[in-house]
């Protein structure tokens, strides 16, 4: 996808070095007990660079219905863009790096 790898650009960017970001789908371990499953779910595909139109087809739900869950997932971390998601994902053991 053109998104995702836009995203692993910009993270190498600000990083400085040439790491690949592997996305993991694991709900348990994570370090921010306060985002629910759903809410991680959203977030590692968030991180895959799916659009909030992927996201509501792949898990049968609206769009708005994923928005609210971008909304609550930027309010509860304290990000205020993808790339501050994908940190705080990485940090948090919620998507894992590959070097």
């Amino acid at each position: 996808m053109l998104y995702s790898t836009f995203v692993k650009r910009i993270y190498r960017k600000f990083n400085k070095h040439s790491t690949t970001i592997q996305l993991t789908r694991t709900f348990e371990g994570t370090k921010k007990s306060t985002l629910t499953a759903r809410e991680i779910e959203v977030c590692q595909l968030i991180a895959e660079g799916n659009s909030t139109k992927d996201i509501a087809k792949k898990l049968n739900l609206s769009e708005n219905t994923i928005h609210n869950y971008r909304t609550r997932i930027y309010s509860k971390t304290d990000c205020r863009n993808v790339v501050d998601l994908i940190n705080y994902a990485i940090k948090n053991d919620i998507v894992a790096i590959k070097k």
